[in-house]
């Protein structure tokens, strides 16, 4: 809060001359604020886990540790957008009509064509499919809330404030691509693959990322952007 409330004191005492510098300050110190909030929450969510006797692999571990980066980078999020006296609707955060439908139709798009490129991969090796109702809702009651924790936790992270502040300082196709490269070296960081699987696992995030962000873009707000995350 502090390094937002000193960067914000330089914006409103240079020329406007120097706007684009006060958005890269305001940039700077989003990203140092929001990778401080991240790396806090690790040592918090074990924290938590081990007063509640929950172990790390239990899906509930991941549950936690979810919610606790999504509130994170939520509140530094809040904290950039108070100072320069706006609010959630800036990134189309604040739930509307026109917000919902973009995300219905943003997961039933994208879960649609997830499913036939499942059935087209399944029957291109011959492999059956077999139905089990009580299995996939117990998964999807499970695993959906996850989920939109972990892509709504991305999309303030790639598609969020910081975002808005590349594409004010550099334009929408800088910030699409720009945002899209960091997104699919993310995926790659930490993941112990090398080589081609490196390669595949950089580059489909990347063309995930172009698609969420030309959504951000073209609505001006995440809703269509995480709906298309979650669905796919």
């Amino acid at each position: 809060m502090k390094l937002f409330s000193s960067t914000l004191l330089l914006v409103r005492t240079r020329p406007r001359s120097e706007s684009k510098q006060n958005t890269a300050l305001l940039l700077i110190a989003f990203v140092v604020a929001a990778a401080a909030a991240v790396v806090a929450v690790g040592p918090i969510a074990g924290l938590f886990s081990g007063l509640l006797g929950i172990t790390s692999g239990h899906p509930a571990a991941v549950w936690l540790f979810s919610a606790f980066v999504s509130a994170a980078l939520l509140g530094v999020t809040w904290a950039a957008l108070r100072m320069e006296r706006n609010g959630f609707g800036s990134l189309g955060l604040v739930p509307t009509r026109q917000r919902a439908t973009e995300f219905g139709a943003g997961f039933a798009v994208a879960s649609v064509l997830f499913a036939l490129v499942a059935l087209v991969r399944a029957a291109s090796v011959g492999a059956e499919w077999t139905f089990d109702p009580t299995a996939g809702a117990r998964a999807a009651l499970v695993g959906l809330p996850v989920a939109f924790l972990l892509m709504f936790s991305e999309e303030l992270l790639f598609r969020g404030y910081a975002f808005r502040k590349a594409e004010a300082l550099w334009g929408g196709p800088v910030a699409l691509i720009g945002s899209s490269l960091l997104f699919g070296a993310y995926h790659v960081v930490g993941s112990g693959y090398w080589g081609i699987g490196a390669f595949f696992l950089f580059a489909m995030p990347t063309l995930g990322g172009l698609a969420f962000g030309l959504a951000a873009l073209r609505t001006g707000g995440l809703a269509l952007p995480l709906g298309l995350h979650l669905g796919g």
